[in-house]
């Protein structure tokens, strides 16, 4: 599932829905984080799972950010922007 907004609401919907729903009513694809700061617990989790990060599900922001970091050897500041491909890193 993807974030989507239309400017004033914000939805969470599979792409296909997107498309036979929303796309029809003004709804874009939402925001785009710049940092590993500010993604969201989900998107983290995410990332963490597709990095290969054994426990993932049942870790807090902190421990997925310091996991995160550890693996892709990113000791950057947090404002630093991220690389959203974690198999472009290799």
């Amino acid at each position: 599932m993807k974030e989507y907004t239309d400017g004033k609401r914000t939805i969470w919907a599979t792409e296909r829905a997107y498309n036979v729903i929303y796309k029809q009513q003004g709804f874009r694809l939402g925001r785009k984080p710049e940092t590993l700061d500010e993604m969201y617990v989900t998107e983290l989790r995410q990332m963490a799972k597709d990095l290969g990060i054994e426990e993932c599900e049942s870790m807090k922001k902190a421990e997925l950010l310091k996991a995160i970091k550890e693996l892709t050897s990113q000791k950057a500041p947090d404002n630093e922007p991220i690389d959203e491909d974690p198999a472009s890193q290799d």
